[in-house]
This record gives C-alpha cells, sequence and structure tokens, in this order.
C-alpha cells in the first residue's frame, strides 16, 4: 500500500502545472476539480482495486441536438429587427459538438465511468452599414465532468451520469482577443443512454451511444444575450437539456 500511495503521489505531481492550467482554462471548469486530476484519481482506484476487473481509456466525438427555445427566441428577433441589414439571417442554434474523454472499469456485466465532454458550438452575424460591416459572433460552450454507471450484455449496455457541468455564453470584445460572458451557470445535470458494442480486437471496442441529457437545476439568464443582439433586458432563462449521440473507442483488455 505504501508503494501504491507513492506512485500516486508522484502521478499526481509529476504532471507540469501548465497542461493542467490549460486544460481548466479549456474546459471552462477553474475553480472546480481538474479533469486530469480526476482521471488520475479514478486511475488510482483501480491500482488500489487489484486489477480484478477490466480497465479502458476511452476516447470519442459527440454530437447533440437542443430546442433552445429562448436562445432561438432572441436570434428570431435579431434577425427581425435587422432585416435588411444583415450579410445573411444568423441561423438557429440547434446543433453542439465536441470531445469526449475518460476512463471506464468494468467487472462482468457491470462497468463505472469517469469523463469528460466538452460541447459546443459558435453562431456569427455581419451587419452592413454602408460600406462598413460589423461581425458579432456568439460562443456556447456546454462542458461535462461526468460520473457514471452502466450495465453491460454483451453487445449492449444501458446507464447514467451525474454531471459537474458549467455552461457559459460568450461575446466577442471589439478591438479584443478576450471575451465577454454573457451568462454562465454551474448547474447539475444527468445523462441517460443506451450503448451498442462492436468488439474489433481484445483490445480495442467501438461504441455508439445515443443519450438523452438534463439539466436538472440553474437555468441561464439570458437577458446579457439579448441586450448583445439588440434586444430588451426582460428576464429569460434558458435550460440546455439535449438529445446527442456519442462515438468512442474503448482502448485495453476487452
Amino acid at each position: 500500500m505504501f508503494i501504491k500511495m507513492d506512485i500516486f503521489t508522484l502521478i499526481i505531481n509529476i504532471i507540469p502545472s501548465k497542461v493542467n492550467s490549460i486544460l481548466l482554462k479549456r474546459s471552462n471548469f477553474a475553480g472546480s476539480v481538474s479533469p486530469i486530476r480526476g482521471l488520475l484519481l479514478l486511475l488510482f482506484l483501480f491500482l488500489i482495486s487489484g486489477l480484478q476487473g477490466q480497465l479502458n481509456i476511452k476516447i470519442g466525438y459527440g454530437g447533440a441536438y437542443t430546442k433552445a427555445q429562448q436562445t432561438n427566441n432572441i436570434i428570431s428577433s435579431y434577425n427581425q429587427k435587422m432585416d435588411g441589414q444583415l450579410n445573411q439571417e444568423v441561423r438557429a442554434m440547434h446543433w453542439l459538438h465536441g470531445i469526449d474523454m475518460g476512463a471506464r472499469y468494468r467487472r462482468g456485466n457491470v462497468a463505472a465511468e469517469i469523463s469528460w465532454e466538452s460541447l459546443g458550438n459558435v453562431i456569427k452575424a455581419t451587419e452592413l452599414n454602408g460600406n462598413n460591416a460589423i461581425e458579432k459572433q456568439v460562443y456556447f460552450r456546454l462542458n461535462h465532468l461526468s460520473f457514471g454507471s452502466e450495465l453491460i450484455f454483451d453487445f449492449l449496455g444501458m446507464g447514467s451520469t451525474l454531471d459537474l457541468s458549467t455552461y457559459k455564453i460568450e461575446t466577442e470584445l471589439n478591438g479584443s482577443s478576450e471575451n465577454k460572458t454573457q451568462a454562465k451557470e454551474r448547474p447539475l445535470t444527468s445523462k441517460f443512454y443506451l450503448a451498442f458494442y462492436v468488439k474489433g480486437s481484445e483490445y480495442l471496442t467501438f461504441a455508439i451511444k445515443p443519450y438523452y441529457r438534463v439539466q436538472w437545476n440553474k437555468s441561464l439568464e439570458m437577458s446579457g444575450l439579448s441586450n448583445y443582439l439588440g434586444g430588451t433586458s426582460e428576464g429569460k432563462y434558458e435550460k440546455f437539456n439535449h438529445f446527442g449521440i456519442n462515438i468512442c473507442f474503448y482502448n485495453g483488455l476487452q
């Protein structure tokens, strides 16, 4: 046990601080648990368990569809207000996509998994004023640090997660490389999914995971986005519940 604790301490502290800093900035999880430290902690727990199960590393990509009714009402009002003054109408914000990575520990038909998923999208507008043009960009980012369990029967699995999430909407600042945060919350969310597995080899499995994610609390206050697009500051709140699908590979003994 002392040896394992020494190994754990070495693994946790040997990673350069710059790597963690970059991951935190990109994932917008500043002030909470670092994704890389969470994954390393899970790996350590696998070590002290005696490795009686199977450890798999997951890497994949996902896409999702959200209704985002309040967001799209704001976009629709902006298009109507700027009719004839836009290079083209701003498209509705429904689709999100991004990376999905993590680690899974499986023992028999039961698996536990920790993962980090980052979904995002950008909408753009070009306002015309004579020979001049003003470009506006809005960035949507939905990050999830997920803890889940799954039942697996041959090629089929079903599971759920509890997610520590960070949802953020940002806009560009003119003349600056920095963005302005128009809305930000850290809600609890959950994902409910099915999994279809195709075994490629003894050490590689391909998975397709359709899911639905629920945002349980802390709706985003949308007045900042509305003001940015020339609307009113009336309180409007958004929950980004969404359907999605993840396509990923599990590496390691299957």
